[in-house]
């Protein structure tokens, strides 16, 4: 099958033209970001931090209403925030060993 028959309709040239380069250079992959691209470690931390402040503040008010007790509820936050940070800090990082596209390939290879 040639691009140009497995292209889909685009509204635009520019569009059109994006499309084919991810298409046809092996640098790229199907979002258009160059292979090497990596997150970098302290995106990691600043993602990781901002959803614990979130997942935190959820786990406190939660603990207080069951709890009714503040300080508890405090304890078990901050407990949480740092056990939960640090363990999403390794994931995040184990999942940048995993080249981008390479899940996807694998499913297309067992179909």
């Amino acid at each position: 099958m040639r691009a140009a028959d497995a292209a889909p309709i685009f509204s635009s040239r520019k569009k059109l033209e994006k499309w084919a380069l991810a298409f046809h250079n092996p640098h790229m992959n199907h979002n258009t970001e160059p292979l090497p691209y990596r997150e970098s470690r302290t995106r990691s931390i600043l993602k990781g931090l901002t959803w614990r402040v979130l997942a935190t503040t959820t786990t406190v008010l939660i603990a207080w209403f069951i709890g009714r007790d503040v300080k508890t509820a405090l304890t078990i936050g901050g407990i949480e925030f740092f056990a939960k940070f640090f363990i999403y800090y390794m994931h995040e990082r184990a999942w940048q060993s995993v080249p981008r596209g390479k899940i996807r390939s694998l499913r297309h290879k067992e179909a």
